[in-house]
C-alpha cells in the first residue's frame, strides 16, 4: 500500500496526458499549464495513485469536479471513453483557454477556478497598463517612493564606486 501524501509519479503522469492526448478530459484544454491529474477516488478514501484511478482535467473542470458540478458517472465514463482512445475535441474555435494572453491591444481570457465571472477583457490603446500601488504601501506614498528611490541611486552609486576601486572600505578584501 502507498503512502496517502506520495505524489502522482511522473512515468504515471506520463501515461496519464498520453492517454488524453495533453488535454482536458471535459472541454478539451490544451494550454499545458492548466492541466491537472485527477483521482477519481479520492486518496484520502484509500484512491491509489494508479493510472486506473486518475484522469487528466484542465483547473476549471477540476474545480467543478470538486463542486460537484461534474459527477463520478460523467468522470467514470470520460475515463472510459479515454481507456478505448477516444479523447475530447475542443468546440468550435477551441474551448476557453485558462491563460490570459497578454500581447494584443485587446486582452482577454478565461481565469481559471471561477464559476461565474470568468472572462477578463482588457482594452488599451497602449503596449502597457499603468496600474497604481496599493494604499499603504511605500509605493503609493510619493514621499517615501522618493525617499526609498534616492536609498537606491545613493547605494548604486556606492557600489560603482567600490567597483571602481576594486575594494570595499569595509573589508580588507579585493573585489574580482
Amino acid at each position: 500500500m502507498t503512502k496517502k501524501n506520495k505524489d502522482v509519479p511522473r512515468r504515471v503522469q506520463k501515461v496519464i496526458y498520453q492517454e488524453a492526448g495533453s488535454a482536458c478530459s471535459f472541454c478539451g484544454e490544451r494550454t499545458v499549464s492548466a492541466l491537472e491529474v485527477h483521482h477519481i477516488e479520492p486518496r484520502a478514501d484509500g484512491g491509489e495513485n494508479e493510472p486506473e484511478n486518475l484522469i487528466l482535467v484542465c483547473s476549471t473542470c477540476h474545480s467543478k469536479i470538486t463542486a460537484g458540478e461534474i459527477s463520478l458517472s460523467e468522470i467514470l465514463k470520460a475515463k472510459l471513453r479515454l481507456q478505448r482512445g477516444v479523447t475530447v475535441q475542443p468546440t468550435k474555435g477551441g474551448a476557453p483557454s485558462n491563460v490570459i494572453h497578454l500581447d494584443r491591444s485587446s486582452n482577454t481570457g478565461v481565469i481559471a477556478n471561477s464559476f461565474t465571472a470568468n472572462l477578463l477583457t482588457i482594452r488599451t490603446p497602449r503596449r502597457s497598463v499603468k496600474v497604481q500601488p496599493p494604499s499603504g504601501t511605500i509605493a503609493a506614498d510619493r514621499d517615501k517612493r522618493n525617499y526609498a528611490k534616492y536609498l537606491i541611486d545613493r547605494y548604486q552609486t556606492l557600489c560603482a564606486t567600490f567597483l571602481a576601486d576594486r575594494r570595499c572600505v569595509s573589508c580588507p578584501v579585493e573585489w574580482i
